[in-house]
C-alpha cells in the first residue's frame, strides 16, 4: 500500500451525469478549442467552474484550492491545482466569443435529451445583477432600478424566459443596467422564436406570460400585430369598469381548479373566475388595430382580505394625518397655502390605497386657511366591491383554469432568479471586462439549466413527495459524500465507497445512476 486518501465528492455525480448527457464539455471545446500548449481544455475549465457554482460558489482565484481541498477534482482530468484563476480567465476570454452558439448547442441537447421539459407557455421577467467597483469603461454596467436594493452600485439587467411547469430557462439576454421592463418583452420574444427554430423546439405556438410591469397598451398592440399569443394582468379603467359589473355571487358560482401548495384539504376554493370579452382598439386609419380580447375576472379570498386591510389602514392613517395638519393650520409654515397643499399631497401619496376615498378642500387666504375633508362613501363602496379582484387578459384560447395556472407559474421565473442569485451566486460580479462578464453569465445560466434539469428529474421520479425536491435540497443530501481511496505501489487502486443514506439512495436511483463503486471506477481518474 502506497497511499490512503479521502475525497468529498459532494453532489458532483448527480451534476456530472446531467452535464455529460448535455455534452457541455464537448460543446465548449468545439467552439473554443484549446491551444497547442494548453494543459487544461476550456471544456474541462468550464466543468470545474460549473461544479463550483453549483456546489459551493467561489471567486475565480479560490476555485483551484477548493477543488483540491475537497477532493472534487478527482472527477476532472487534470488535478485541482491546474484550474488557476489565469486558466479560468483564459477560458472566459475564449468562451466570450462564442456565447450565443454555445447556448444554442446546449439547449439543443436539452430538448433532445429531455423533450418533456419543452412547454408552450413561457414566463418572462427581468432581474438585476450588481457589480462591485466603478466599471467606468463598461458599456453594460449602469445605474438603474435595482431589484437587489443596491441603488448605490452599477448593474446589468438579465431578461430570462422559462417554461412554467418544468422551470427550464430557455433564453437569457444581458441588457444594460438602465433598461426598463416594458421595453424588452417583444424583442425578447422575437429572439426566442429564432432560437426555438435553431434548437428544434417541439412547441411553436408559444404563449408569453408576463407580470404587471410587462403589459401595457402599446405592447398589447404589438403582440396583436405580430400575432403573438400572450397572457397577463391588465386593469385600465375600462377593464376595472368591467370587473365591477360582475356580481359577487357570479364569481362565487365559478370556482377555479388552481390550488396553491399551502391549500389544506377541505378548505373552500381560493380562486374564482368569470370570463368576458372586450374589444381592443388602438391607432387610427391604416395603423388601427382592432381585436377581441378575452378577460378573466378573478376573485381571490386571500387578496380580498389583504385589499380590505390595506385600504382601511391607509384610510385611518390618512385621516389622522389630515387632522394633524388641521391642528397646525395658520401657524408658522402652515400659514402658507402652498406649504399646506404640499403637505397634503405628500400625505396622499404615502397612503395611495385611500387617496381616491377622501374628498378634501383648502379654502381661504394665507393665514386664514380652512381644511375640510370627508370620506366619499360612494368611492369607498366601489373600492370594496373590487376587493380581491383582478383581471387577466389574453388573445389565446386558454381556458380560465389554464390562464390562472399560467399566470401563477410566473413565480417559476422568479424562483429561477432566486436560484441564480443565492444558490449559484451570480452576484456581485467582480470581473472587470465586459467580455468576461458575458462569459461568466453564460456559464452561470448553463449551471441554472443543469440545476433545473436535476430538480425536474427528481420531482418526476418522486411524485408522491409532500414537499417536492428542490435542486438545493438534493445537493445538500450529498454534501458530505466522502469516499476513500487506497493506492498501491504497483499502480493499482481500491475505492472504499460508503453506504448511501436512505435519501441518497432514493435520489441516486431516481437519476438512474449505476452503483457508486461502478461510478467511481468509470468516472474518476487515477
Amino acid at each position: 500500500m502506497q497511499q490512503q486518501q479521502f475525497h468529498n465528492l459532494a453532489g458532483s455525480p448527480l451534476l456530472l451525469e446531467i452535464m455529460s448527457r448535455l455534452r457541455i464539455e464537448s460543446i465548449i471545446d468545439e467552439h473554443a478549442p484549446p491551444g497547442p500548449k494548453q494543459e487544461v481544455s476550456h471544456g474541462q475549465s468550464a466543468l470545474a467552474l460549473l461544479l463550483t457554482r453549483l456546489l459551493q460558489p467561489k471567486a475565480l482565484y479560490k476555485v483551484a484550492d477548493w477543488l483540491s481541498g475537497t477532493g472534487v477534482d478527482i472527477v476532472l482530468d487534470p488535478k485541482g491545482a491546474a484550474f488557476s484563476d489565469d486558466t479560468l480567465g483564459r477560458m472566459l476570454d475564449a468562451v466570450s466569443e462564442q456565447t450565443e452558439a454555445i447556448w444554442i448547442d446546449v439547449m439543443r441537447e436539452v430538448v433532445k435529451a429531455y423533450p418533456e421539459m419543452a412547454e408552450a407557455v413561457v414566463q418572462y421577467d427581468l432581474t438585476s445583477v450588481y457589480f462591485e467597483g466603478e466599471y467606468a469603461d463598461s458599456d453594460m454596467a449602469a445605474y438603474g432600478y435595482s431589484r437587489d436594493h443596491r441603488s448605490d452600485a452599477k448593474q446589468v439587467n438579465l431578461g430570462v424566459s422559462t417554461t412554467g411547469g418544468s422551470r427550464l430557462p430557455l433564453l437569457y439576454e444581458l441588457l444594460a443596467g438602465n433598461t426598463a421592463d416594458n421595453q424588452t418583452p417583444m424583442a425578447h420574444m422575437q429572439r426566442l422564436k429564432a432560437v426555438m427554430q435553431q434548437i428544434g423546439y417541439p412547441q411553436q405556438a408559444l404563449v408569453m406570460v408576463g407580470d404587471r410591469a410587462m403589459l401595457n397598451r402599446p405592447l398589447i398592440r404589438t403582440y396583436l400585430q405580430q400575432k403573438q399569443l400572450f397572457v397577463g394582468p391588465w386593469t385600465p379603467p375600462d377593464i376595472r369598469k368591467l370587473m365591477s359589473t360582475i356580481s359577487q355571487q357570479q364569481l362565487l358560482d365559478s370556482p377555479l381548479a388552481y390550488r396553491p401548495q399551502s391549500q389544506r384539504e377541505g378548505d373552500p376554493a381560493p380562486y374564482y373566475g368569470v370570463m368576458r370579452e372586450v374589444e381592443f382598439m388602438d391607432g387610427e386609419g391604416e395603423d388601427e388595430v382592432c381585436a377581441s380580447l378575452r378577460v378573466l375576472v378573478i376573485y381571490s379570498r386571500s387578496k380580498a382580505r389583504l385589499d380590505a386591510g390595506k385600504r382601511e389602514d391607509h384610510l385611518a392613517k390618512l385621516q389622522d394625518g389630515l387632522r394633524h395638519i388641521q391642528s397646525k393650520l395658520n401657524q408658522r409654515r402652515y400659514k402658507s397655502r402652498c406649504y399646506v397643499e404640499e403637505r397634503v399631497h405628500k400625505l396622499m401619496s404615502r397612503h395611495s390605497a385611500a387617496r381616491p376615498l377622501i374628498d378634501w378642500s383648502l379654502t381661504g387666504d394665507d393665514g386664514q386657511l380652512t381644511l375640510t375633508f370627508a370620506v366619499n362613501k360612494t368611492a369607498r363602496d366601489a373600492a370594496q366591491q373590487l376587493d380581491g379582484r383582478y383581471a387577466l387578459v389574453t388573445n389565446s384560447a386558454l381556458s380560465a383554469d389554464e390562464m390562472l395556472t399560467a399566470f401563477k407559474r410566473q413565480s417559476s421565473v422568479e424562483g429561477r432568479f432566486r436560484v441564480l442569485k443565492d444558490d449559484v451566486s451570480i452576484r456581485p460580479i467582480h470581473l472587470r471586462r465586459d467580455n468576461r462578464i458575458q462569459a461568466l453569465v453564460l456559464l452561470t445560466m448553463i449551471a441554472l439549466v443543469v440545476y433545473s434539469v436535476l430538480e425536474w428529474r427528481l420531482r418526476l421520479r418522486t411524485p408522491g413527495r409532500k414537499r417536492p425536491w428542490t435542486g438545493r435540497a438534493a445537493l445538500e443530501v450529498f454534501e458530505n459524500l466522502l469516499v476513500g481511496l487506497t493506492r498501491f505501489a504497483d499502480g493499482s487502486r481500491l475505492w472504499h465507497p460508503p453506504p448511501l443514506t436512505e435519501n441518497q439512495a432514493l435520489l441516486w436511483e431516481a437519476l438512474d445512476l449505476p452503483p457508486l463503486l461502478d461510478w467511481l471506477n468509470d468516472n474518476c481518474g487515477t
